[in-house]
């Protein structure tokens, strides 16, 4: 059997060079500033929780957390956050004020 070549795959150029999710730049932030405070907030697993203004949850990753300088919070600090709606629940998308 011929061996195969690296133009073989049917996948083309484009499709391979696309970057996954988590390496894309988000979209523009359109949500309303909503008022936050920390539930918790784990460096070491790089994730937490914060609990909005109107009582409800949202996941807050460290990746949104050091893009406006930080790399942790503490219980009880309070936050202006733009909150997006996912699948799983309310999810903090950008960090506004500390």
């Amino acid at each position: 059997p011929r061996r195969r070549r690296y133009d073989d795959d049917p996948v083309s150029f484009s499709e391979r060079a696309s970057e996954p999710s988590y390496f894309q730049r988000p979209a523009a932030v359109t949500a309303d500033p909503v008022d936050a405070e920390v539930m918790w907030f784990n460096a070491s697993k790089g994730f937490g929780f914060v609990k909005l203004s109107d009582g409800t949850e949202a996941y807050l990753h460290i990746r949104v957390l050091e893009a406006a300088g930080s790399r942790a919070v503490t219980e009880g600090t309070r936050l202006k956050l733009a909150v997006e709606e996912s699948p799983r629940g309310h999810q903090v998308v950008q960090v506004l004020e500390i």
